[in-house]
């Protein structure tokens, strides 16, 4: 639980010329995982094209124009981001620790649509893109792959007129226990 806001100053400076060109504020209410920074081509509201970059720590990520530091929009996702990605053509993508995705995309017009999208496990605390996605959970040993071709080859699947419905289940490293009725006599099947 964070009791206070924590705030930081993005500070831009040429790396050429060494000339400091803008100052601004960033504010979240939300535990830092990782923060980092995007360089997108964001659209606004007028449809116009503006460079721009992203920065995204805590629960928080805003937008903010490359001439002049204003900020450009804001996004609360009330859990605390692990990583980000963007394209150069205003969309972007969030991932939180809950495992949702975040997609965020512009259209011509400058307005946006934002979608929160489960798709990962639970208590992420890091995310790498490459090709497909790894994740690590908090706590465990083990990094899991999201991808397409990605399947476990060892899983058997069961007939489908053999359970029609089941009244619990439990998982147990390589087995799944499923409690049934049938005939009225309560069933276990391993």
């Amino acid at each position: 639980m964070v009791l206070s806001n924590y705030e930081m100053t993005i500070d831009y400076i040429d790396c050429v010329s060494q000339e400091y060109i803008w100052q601004s504020n960033f504010e979240t209410d939300q535990v830092n995982l990782k923060n980092g920074l995007l360089n997108i081509t964001y659209t606004d509201e007028n449809g116009q094209d503006v460079p721009a970059i992203v920065f995204y720590s805590g629960n928080k990520a805003s937008v903010y124009s490359i001439n002049d530091g204003s900020e450009l929009n804001t996004y609360n996702f009330n859990v605390p981001l692990i990583n980000a990605t963007g394209t150069n053509n205003s969309n972007m993508y969030f991932f939180t620790s809950n495992g949702q995705i975040g997609i965020i995309k512009s259209n011509e017009n400058g307005k946006q649509t934002i979608n929160l999208v489960k798709y990962f496990a639970n208590d992420l605390n890091k995310l790498s893109s490459n090709n497909a996605f790894f994740v690590h959970q908090r706590g465990s040993s083990d990094i899991i792959c999201y991808d397409i071709n990605v399947y476990d080859d060892q899983y058997s699947s069961f007939s489908e007129d053999r359970y029609e419905a089941f009244d619990d289940y439990r998982i147990f490293d390589d087995y799944l226990v499923v409690t049934f009725k049938e005939d009225d006599i309560n069933r276990i099947n391993f």
